[in-house]
């Protein structure tokens, strides 16, 4: 699925290699993104592009967030899919916004800019998202963007034994023509 939406300020694009070292940084820190990623410790460049492999499949989308003036200056990343059947969904999996670019509204414009998108390619009618009950700041800002909690479950943590509690959260989509 090919997808580039430019903003203002910065443009949502599909990942390419050269892009990889950037998002395994996001992900080899654990202690900041490991509730967005589901990754709890660190991985390798193979590791990571297994995941994007497995990630790759038809109407499932990576995207890199970079910044307009600069082909280069990583902002973060995005990652979901398409889900056709009676209604045709969109699932964001996952949103990180690099650190030195939080608070910036890359990531409500990233959100918004998808939903367009994805609706007028695929006039989805719901967007659902699943979040971690312990990440707190990704808790308060999807709902703060208008999506409403739905569902807990209790998700198995890779190949530990560990349990988390993962909340559903979703939005209507009602506008964006």
């Amino acid at each position: 699925m090919k997808i580039k939406i430019s903003t203002k300020n910065f443009e949502i694009r599909n990942i390419s290699m050269e892009d990889y070292p950037r998002i395994l940084e996001m992900y080899n820190d654990v202690g900041f993104y490991s509730e967005a990623t589901g990754v709890y410790k660190s991985i390798t460049l193979t590791q990571l592009e297994e995941i994007q492999k497995k990630s790759l499949k038809e109407k499932n989308f990576y995207c890199g967030i970079f910044k307009n003036d600069s082909e280069s200056e990583f902002l973060g990343c995005v990652s979901g899919k398409v889900e056709t059947g009676v209604k045709t969904i969109l699932w964001i999996s996952i949103l990180m916004i690099s650190k030195k670019h939080l608070r910036q509204k890359i990531a409500t414009t990233t959100v918004e800019q998808l939903i367009h998108f994805f609706k007028k390619e695929y006039d989805i009618t719901d967007v659902y998202v699943t979040v971690s009950a312990l990440n707190k700041v990704a808790n308060i800002f999807w709902q703060n963007i208008g999506f409403k909690r739905i569902q807990y479950l209790w998700s198995k943590r890779n190949s530990s034994v560990q349990y988390k509690k993962l909340i559903y959260l979703y939005k209507k989509v009602v506008y964006y023509s």
